[in-house]
């Protein structure tokens, strides 16, 4: 996996492994996790705030 961010050499094998279940490539299996991780930050912090 070619990425920017210096990721223990367990969590990459762990996002190989995923992805690889997944049919995907480890790139976009990491952006969508991130996506969803945003989306539920976004609407926790919706939620705290009353909105």
């Amino acid at each position: 996996m070619d990425t920017d961010l210096d990721l223990p050499d367990d969590l990459t094998r762990r996002i190989k492994v995923l992805a690889q279940l997944a049919g995907k490539s480890p790139e976009v299996l990491m952006v969508e996790m991130i996506e969803e991780y945003v989306g539920e930050m976004e609407a926790h912090r919706a939620l705290s705030q009353g909105n």
